[in-house]
């Protein structure tokens, strides 16, 4: 049996690359690799599919953000089941034949169970799209609104519509332990509907403006006074936590 291994990339060279080769070092299962470029400024992936590295590259020509990225990518793949990664994470450890074969196993004897983190249980016992392995109907089948991080964060995330209905449906999931599959997450990137386009440390909470912003967003968490500053002054210290954020800054990543 073939399964796909889905990855999202907005804009994250050097993580992608590294979860890449690790896929090629240790996915040693029958495998299709999709990869989508969502909208990114730098034509990377495609050196990455002529390297081998990808079989099959999506390449969207704007960013639809990580929601409507994720369904895009379980509706292109062709498989029965798919590893979901996101493109900062890694394989840490290998995962064989014999993995998948249990993987499936479990999910298909026991109606209860609908997926097999991968991760860490990153959802602290509930649904997260952190590394996770799935049934593609199953993952198709569930009505979802486009949401995440990115142009539609203002809409229902994906995540978050996955989580409601395991938890309306009384489903549950099993986690691979020790989990094969290592977080390297120490940066985000996104853009938001007005096309600007903002980096962030996902542990320090420290932010850099890449692209001005118009128009006030959800995204980054800035208080009115920071909205102010910014739409008139369009710029914003590099490096500079939001107010509001302050008091989720901690320090994980060298």
């Amino acid at each position: 049996m073939i399964s796909s291994i889905l990855i999202l990339d907005y804009n994250q060279k050097e993580e992608s690359k590294r979860l890449l080769e690790s896929i090629k070092a240790n996915a040693l299962f029958k495998k299709k690799v999709y990869f989508l470029a969502n909208g990114n400024s730098e034509d990377y992936a495609y050196e990455y599919y002529k390297d081998g590295l990808i079989d099959v590259l999506i390449s969207n020509k704007e960013n639809n953000g990580c929601g409507f990225g994720t369904m895009q990518l379980f509706k292109s793949c062709d498989t029965k089941y798919a590893f979901y990664i996101q493109c900062d994470q890694f394989l840490q450890s290998p995962i064989t034949e014999e993995h998948v074969s249990g993987f499936v196993k479990a999910i298909e004897e026991n109606e209860q169970f609908c997926y097999i983190d991968l991760a860490g249980d990153q959802g602290h016992g509930v649904y997260s799209e952190r590394g996770h392995f799935i049934s593609v109907d199953f993952y198709n089948s569930i009505e979802k609104y486009g949401g995440g991080p990115g142009p539609f964060h203002h809409l229902e995330w994906t995540e978050y519509t996955m989580q409601q209905y395991l938890k309306n449906n009384d489903l549950d999931f099993l986690s691979a332990k020790p989990a094969p599959i290592g977080n390297a997450g120490k940066w985000a990137v996104r853009q938001n509907p007005d096309g600007s386009e903002w980096k962030h440390r996902t542990d320090t909470k420290e932010l850099w403006m890449i692209t001005p912003p118009t128009e006030k967003y959800v995204y980054p968490k800035f208080t009115e006074e920071e909205w102010e500053e910014v739409l008139s002054s369009k710029q914003w210290e590099d490096g500079k936590i939001p107010s509001s954020e302050i008091e989720h800054s901690f320090t994980c990543w060298k």
